[in-house]
């Protein structure tokens, strides 16, 4: 009876653990464009994303009109989808 009351617990903490793992963002790297809108940056992609970007780095506004290759993780702000930097990199000084 213990053993089998020690292997539902180690199964349930095994498949708990599971769960967080598979709710965990994946980091993703997209590369595109860097507009302003109003107070918000966006990023549009070369597939055809747009993205408002959140967790901007300091001086994020002058990557404005650049190339950049974002490192971070999908998201969503209601309707909104938004991209969270964790690394930038300037690729380019226009959007060509």
């Amino acid at each position: 009876m213990k053993a089998s009351l020690r292997l539902m617990t180690v199964l349930a903490l095994l498949g708990a653990g599971a769960m967080v793992a598979a709710q965990t963002p994946r980091p993703s790297v997209v590369i595109g464009c860097v507009q302003k809108n109003g107070n918000n940056f966006v990023l549009n992609d070369f597939r055809g994303g747009s993205f408002r970007l959140e967790s901007l780095p300091k001086d994020f506004e002058f990557h404005v009109g650049h190339k950049v290759e974002l490192t971070g993780t999908y998201g969503k702000a209601g309707t909104t989808d938004t991209f969270k930097i964790d690394q930038v990199v300037y690729l380019s000084t226009t959007c060509q």
